[in-house]
């Protein structure tokens, strides 16, 4: 399974969807929560199965960083109008200041 990890970060093989976070009273899109897939032949398609399987590989903060850096580019390069939300997991945000530089970077390249 560290591999198959080891494969999807080394290849970028992931794919980002974006869901619709709704205004309740306007009916409006607010913005749009960004989600992660891993390769849809792959037992890690689902995020869930992908992380668990990151943490095993000792991977997770690579994995996260990787997951958010898709989200962001692919965003940018749809033009979608509209905020964008990424879910980060505590652990990667208490990873400190490198973390933080890397996250940095992912949304200054995608302006």
């Amino acid at each position: 399974m560290d591999a198959l990890v080891r494969d999807i970060l080394r290849e970028r093989h992931l794919q980002s969807l974006f869901q619709p976070i709704l205004d309740m009273e306007s009916g409006l899109v607010h913005g749009y929560e960004g989600l992660i897939r891993g390769p849809s032949d792959s037992m890690l398609h689902s995020p869930l199965s992908l992380l668990k399987a990151a943490d095993q590989a000792g991977l997770r903060a690579e994995t996260e960083l990787l997951c958010a850096e898709v989200i962001v580019a692919d965003f940018a390069r749809l033009k979608v109008d509209g905020s964008l939300f990424v879910n980060l997991s505590p652990r990667l945000l208490d990873c400190g200041k490198p973390t933080f530089e890397r996250l940095s970077h992912i949304l200054e390249a995608n302006r």
